[in-house]
């Protein structure tokens, strides 16, 4: 639980990367009987990217349910932002 709590994006780390990261924690933890709710995993993605995303985060607080937003269609909404800030 120390790893989901503390859990942050590394510098130079992709959206890819970091979902790969994420995920392999929560499945461990499930593994333990710890179930984590999709919207405890959409709010730690949340806060856990660093400043480059700041405003994407703005953006998707204000313009989605985040207590409904599926995870996965949040990280392919910030992959796509992330080929976009990529180019």
């Amino acid at each position: 639980m120390n790893q989901f709590e503390s859990f942050k994006m590394k510098q130079g780390e992709t959206i890819s990367q970091l979902s790969a990261r994420f995920s392999s924690i929560c499945n461990e933890l499930e593994s333990l009987g710890r179930v984590i709710m999709e919207k405890d995993k959409v709010r730690k993605i949340l806060v856990s990217l660093n400043g480059r995303w700041v405003f994407k985060v703005t953006v998707v607080q204000e313009s989605k349910n985040i207590s409904t937003l599926p995870y996965r269609d949040l990280i392919g909404s910030l992959m796509a932002h992330e080929l976009y800030l990529d180019d």
